[in-house]
């Protein structure tokens, strides 16, 4: 309905309304999401023995959008030490995060 959207979406006119990113902002936007969300969380389901398809067809397409390799840039979970012979470990420490624990 027209009120949910005004209060959590913003509407195209009035007070709440997001413009539309120019191009240079939107392709900031798409690199900064990719690289920061889905190559860590592909990275994660990789550590995990899970398949992740839909990250990673998303990931090729931010990276052909982008004319960049993005895969290589983004943070992955090996960069911080976090390996598949390890998932444990990375469970516990991951959880005390979550959680506010360090």
């Amino acid at each position: 309905d027209e009120e949910w959207l005004d209060q959590h979406a913003g509407t195209a006119r009035g007070e709440g309304s997001r413009g539309v990113p120019g191009e240079r902002e939107a392709l900031a936007l798409v690199r900064c999401g990719t690289i920061g969300s889905l190559v860590p969380l592909q990275s994660a389901a990789r550590v995990a023995g899970i398949d992740a398809p839909a990250t990673a067809a998303m990931i090729t397409l931010a990276s052909t959008v982008l004319d960049a390799d993005i895969q290589s840039a983004g943070r992955r979970l090996s960069n911080i030490g976090i390996l598949p012979e390890q998932i444990e470990d990375a469970r516990r420490v991951l959880d005390a995060i979550a959680g506010g624990g360090r």
